[in-house]
């Protein structure tokens, strides 16, 4: 990842950015209790995608007239 004030030498580097640029206003802890939940929720959601990836519907370097 770059970051545009790198080249021109407002950040020193990517490192200076990131500390300079983000700020963590909150932190948010896993639950226990909902983890099952969650956890299924991403294996449907990793299949779905998986099945739409093989059938090409990402392909959006594709002719529009194929």
């Amino acid at each position: 990842m770059r970051f545009l004030g790198v080249g021109p030498g407002i950040y020193r580097d990517c490192e200076n950015a990131a500390e300079r640029a983000v700020r963590i206003s909150e932190v948010y802890e896993p639950s226990p209790d909902t983890f099952a939940a969650y956890d299924h929720a991403y294996s449907r959601y990793v299949r779905a995608y998986e099945s739409l990836a093989a059938g090409g519907f990402f392909d959006f370097n594709k002719e529009d007239d194929e």
